[in-house]
């Protein structure tokens, strides 16, 4: 499934924050339902941050508009948009949102979540269910959500940052003895991530704390398959290509998930202000 990278949109955040806050509330394989308000108190409104810039005149984060937009009046905005970006993508549809009953204007506040690998193309949609403990899931640390990070990092590293922890989570023997990595054929076919956005944000969270440069534990023909066998291993996930011979070394990470335990505003706010004094 290709993931909503919109670098100005809320839609991979957004998801994120619903599926924890449903494991947060309902039991394992409970389907989905929907107890909060779109807008209001503690509405999903409230769940999502956004950019605001600064007004040097007003000394304010929101510029006076046509409009006379609000902080609360743009994050509503914001999620309708994300919504709408979610049911726009066909068979993938993340969510459902009905129509009001002049049929010609979403219910937004009556959504409907759906599983990671979207509706499906039958009439029954695939609703989203928390998962069992028997289940294969990528583990998510709460941190990474009560610590800021979700709303913090831009969505192509939030991206590359799932994409490292399915492979640490498909192959935790590799992960932990040399790390795992990504040649360009699977991360683009397969992840959506293209080279630069990628290779950006691996450096961001190298900087921030979030991963590692791998720390080889033993020799590589000791800890983990070649490069080529690893290629093998990616292609039994519904990765069908071929493997073909690698002509280089792609560089390997490791997961370091005590990073994410630091406040996740004040980290990125410190490695922006030291690249820009580095840049100087």
């Amino acid at each position: 499934m290709s993931l909503p990278l919109n670098p100005r949109g809320i839609a991979l955040r957004f998801y994120l924050l619903a599926v924890f806050e449903a494991q947060c509330r309902l039991d394992p394989d409970a389907e989905w339902s929907s107890t909060r308000p779109l807008d209001g108190s503690m509405g999903w409104r409230d769940f999502i941050a956004i950019d605001a810039a600064y007004d040097s005149t007003t000394e304010r984060y929101m510029r006076k508009t046509k409009q006379g937009r609000k902080l609360d009046s743009s994050r509503l905005r914001q999620v309708q948009g994300a919504l709408r970006t979610f049911e726009e993508m066909d068979g993938q549809a993340l969510v459902e949102v009905p129509r009001k009953e002049n049929g010609q204007h979403r219910d937004y506040g009556a959504f409907v979540l759906m599983r990671e690998t979207g509706r499906g193309v039958l009439p029954t949609a695939n609703r989203y269910r928390v998962p069992t403990l028997s289940e294969f899931t990528v583990d998510i640390p709460r941190d990474f959500f009560l610590h800021g990070w979700v709303s913090v990092l831009c969505p192509t590293e939030i991206a590359t940052w799932l994409t490292l922890r399915f492979l640490a989570t498909r192959f935790p023997g590799v992960h932990n003895e040399s790390g795992v990595y990504l040649y360009g054929e699977y991360r683009e076919q397969w992840f959506g991530l293209r080279r630069d956005a990628y290779e950006d944000s691996c450096a961001m969270l190298l900087d921030i704390g979030l991963i590692r440069p791998a720390q080889r534990r033993t020799p590589p023909s000791e800890a983990a398959p070649a490069a080529t066998d690893f290629n093998t291993l990616l292609a039994s996930i519904d990765f069908s290509q071929p493997s073909q011979p690698n002509r280089y070394e792609a560089h390997r990470y490791q997961l370091t998930d005590e990073g994410l335990r630091e406040d996740a505003l004040e980290v990125c706010l410190r490695e922006v202000v030291h690249r820009r004094n580095e840049s100087n």
